[in-house]
């Protein structure tokens, strides 16, 4: 998915936000998406919004005014338990270059 959301992409979220962000919520939001999508491939089905339980951020409390920046941007959305990462992606991303489901594929997520 790496190579769908590229820096053009990236420069087009941060453009496209609501608020200017701080150099902080910026690179938060960059590290959010290398980590879940760097290991995904990059297909339709992985390219759709996403959450990170707070825990994943250990002391949470250090990062809460920058989430709540990305969320004045539309950028994410703070549950109580959650962040959850809006697809403000989606319209900025090349779609041809997802790679089309196939029916082996899909057969395969639904068989026991």
């Amino acid at each position: 998915m790496l190579r769908i959301i590229d820096l053009y992409t990236i420069n087009k979220i941060f453009s496209a936000s609501a608020v200017k962000l701080s150099i902080n919520a910026r690179g938060l939001y960059i590290h959010c998406l290398l980590y879940h999508f760097g290991p995904l491939t990059a297909t339709t089905q992985n390219a759709f919004a996403f959450s990170m339980p707070k825990s994943f951020f250990g002391d949470y409390s250090k990062y809460d005014g920058v989430f709540k920046e990305m969320a004045m941007g539309g950028m994410v959305i703070i549950e109580e338990d959650y962040i959850y990462f809006e697809n403000v992606w989606g319209r900025h991303i090349n779609r041809d270059l997802l790679l089309k489901p196939t029916i082996e594929a899909a057969v395969g997520q639904n068989s026991l």
